[in-house]
């Protein structure tokens, strides 16, 4: 009669098994699917981002160049560069079209 009863047990624990097993597997779906949709939403974020700061710099860019870009500072900043490349000042650099004055303030 153990035999029976163990018989029993035994194919009641292979059925609890197989429904772990089953249970497990679909968990495992469930969290590779929301893995790579919190991956994905992630790089849309950081590409949306990267778009909102390059249309910034943009803007920015535009309006210095609106309010720098007339020809009365054109000809002031010609002048400016022309007399400090004559006669530098102690702590100016000149690179690249800029003027720096350091150890003026």
């Amino acid at each position: 009669m153990t035999n029976v009863y163990d018989r029993m047990i035994s194919e009641r624990q292979n059925i609890a098994a197989s429904y772990t097993a089953q249970g497990e597997a679909e968990a495992q779906k469930i969290r590779n699917e929301t893995d790579k949709n919190v991956k994905v939403m992630v790089a849309d974020a950081n590409k949306n981002a990267e778009i909102k700061i390059a249309e910034g710099e943009a803007e920015y860019m535009k309006i210095l160049q609106e309010a720098y870009n007339t020809p009365e500072k054109a000809d002031f900043y010609n002048f400016l560069r022309r007399a400090l490349h004559e006669r530098p000042l102690p702590g100016a650099v000149i690179s690249a079209g800029f003027i720096h004055l350091r150890d003026f303030i």
